[in-house]
């Protein structure tokens, strides 16, 4: 993603082990989006994908490293220079074992 695509997020304390399951859906303009966990700067993951007009979840796990005391979930997607949009909805963050 550009650094002037479009990037809601959300920071909290982690917990090692964690699975996000954010959910879309989009404009038909939209080529790519995506949903990812970073630590500062850092991706710790990240699942890309296309235009849906329906809500439709995507599964990513994440391993936070030892000494991390913050992550942000975060959605974005590049512009194709035309109105697009992506709403983002029930983004949940669970411990796994």
């Amino acid at each position: 993603m550009s650094p002037s695509a479009s990037r809601p997020s959300r920071s909290g304390p982690p917990s090692p082990g964690r699975s996000a399951t954010p959910g879309a859906r989009s404009s038909d303009a939209l080529e790519k989006g995506a949903f990812g966990v970073r630590a500062g700067g850092t991706d710790l993951a990240r699942v890309g994908f296309p235009a849906t007009a329906d809500y439709t979840e995507r599964a990513l796990t994440v391993r936070v490293p030892a000494g991390v005391d913050e992550i942000t979930v975060y959605a974005g997607f590049d512009g194709p220079g035309s109105d697009t949009w992506l709403q983002p909805d029930d983004v949940s963050v669970e411990e796994t074992s």
